[in-house]
């Protein structure tokens, strides 16, 4: 096995957690395996995930004899439930029009008893939506070359119904082969296309954590190069490298400037630029999807970008012809980028920066009576924030008649309304959603 120079700076793509691995995994060694690898992921649940309800002559039979979303099916009539095939075999088994449902909710168990109706067709109906697995691509972080357990994603598999970490039983990683971009360009985020082969199997999946997916890797590694695993403390602002697909199955290295590093974190700690040119050809650099349906909103429009980081989404409505835009920030190292960016980009003009806390901002803006046309919300929590911010632009007042507020984040549960604030439009871009709303005086 060949051994490189010590890493410092180079990360594969998605590895914003410096290698973070589970407590129950094995500890990788003083050097590894780094990835880059484009990968199929197909995870297993534990027992049956129950995801939403369908009505039955217009009863929610399911919702009303007990079941939550959320709940993971263990049993049907104290038999043991490994899929959906299992579960709906044990259903049409019963004799009975009433039904035993043993079920998982946060870490209990409970047991929930249903009676099923046939529709028109004499087909038995449970009134629940479900899932058993989960699929799509991702990106293989390192192999620990002793153990050969693998790291990859650099996120947990959330299930996007219930917002929650999808609890698995196993899983597979498979060859993944980029086959082409579309590229991103104002107002539309790109993405890389790619397929993946059942037939070649790299690996078992055992664990979803914060910080990713891992398991045994299961490919011949004899002559993968390795590279020693830098300290948190080698890490540094400046130039850096990311590994990434962008042809076929090659991994190749490229170009980024890092601009800030969040060491109170675990994950998602490192805020980067990609510099590489021929990756910015490629797949037209990173842009925010949230501007393809406000564009005829924002010319001679007062933004706020709320939780700004380095500035993109004010700085793109600025250039696309907003008057004013307020920048909002409590980091003091990366609104000292955001200085960088406004005066290499001539618009100090038009550009005000608030250091503050969310919470501080928004009542800021209240007692200086200081209003919006446009406020961008890309913030990096949960949705119990994104409805507090709601909620409070909704209780100072602070956007003009016919404003809009855009929300972007990992998340799909927000409501069509919140008082004056009429939802307008939602739109899926790659893992995030965007939601519009626009405030309408009735």
């Amino acid at each position: 096995m060949k051994i490189k120079n010590k890493l410092h700076l180079i990360l594969s793509a998605l590895l914003l957690s410096l290698f973070i691995v589970p407590a129950n995994a094995f500890a990788y060694s003083n050097y590894v395996i780094s990835g880059g690898n484009t990968i199929g992921i197909e995870v297993q649940s534990k027992g049956v995930l129950v995801v939403g309800f369908y009505k039955i002559d217009d009863n929610y039979v399911a919702r009303d004899a007990g079941f939550m979303i959320g709940d993971i099916i263990l049993e049907v009539n104290n038999n043991k439930v490994n899929d959906i095939n299992s579960m709906i075999n044990l259903i049409e088994k019963n004799v009975d029009n009433n039904i035993s449902f043993k079920v998982l909710r946060n870490g209990k168990e409970k047991n929930v008893t249903m009676g099923l109706l046939k529709d028109s067709n004499g087909v038995l109906k449970t009134g629940l939506y479900v899932k058993d697995k989960i699929n799509g691509i991702g990106t293989l972080t390192y192999i620990d070359p002793e153990s050969k357990v693998f790291g990859a994603l650099g996120h947990e598999i959330i299930e996007s119904s219930t917002v929650s970490k999808f609890e698995i039983k196993d899983g597979k990683i498979y060859e993944g082969t980029v086959s082409g971009f579309v590229k991103s360009r104002n107002g539309k985020a790109g993405e890389k296309n790619a397929t993946y082969d059942k037939n070649d199997v790299y690996g078992v999946v055992t664990e979803n954590e914060i910080a990713g997916i891992f398991g045994k890797y299961s490919k011949d590694i004899s002559m993968m190069d390795t590279i020693e695993v830098g300290k948190i403390n080698d890490i540094t602002t400046g130039d850096a490298t990311i590994r990434t697909v962008i042809d076929s199955n090659n991994v190749e290295d490229f170009d980024i400037n890092i601009i800030n590093i969040d060491t109170k974190n675990k994950t998602k700690n490192i805020l980067f630029e990609i510099t590489d040119k021929r990756l910015l050809e490629t797949t037209g650099g990173i842009v925010q999807g949230m501007f393809a349906s406000i564009q005829n909103d924002i010319s001679s429009s007062v933004v706020l970008d709320l939780f700004c980081g380095s500035g993109s989404l004010g700085i793109e409505a600025i250039s696309m012809g907003a008057s004013k835009c307020y920048f909002v920030d409590n980091g003091k190292e990366i609104l000292k980028y955001l200085n960088k960016n406004i005066n290499n980009l001539n618009i100090k003009d038009k550009s005000i920066i608030i250091e503050k806390d969310y919470k501080e901002a928004l009542l800021y803006f209240k007692d200086h009576n200081i209003k919006f046309n446009i406020i961008l919300v890309d913030a990096p929590y949960k949705m119990e924030v994104m409805e507090e911010i709601i909620n409070l632009v909704n209780k100072y007042d602070l956007l003009e008649e016919n404003g809009l507020l855009v929300l972007e984040f990992s998340f799909d549960k927000l409501q069509d309304n919140y008082n004056n604030l009429k939802l307008i439009k939602t739109k899926k871009y790659n893992d995030k959603f965007v939601y519009i709303y626009r405030k309408v005086i009735d």
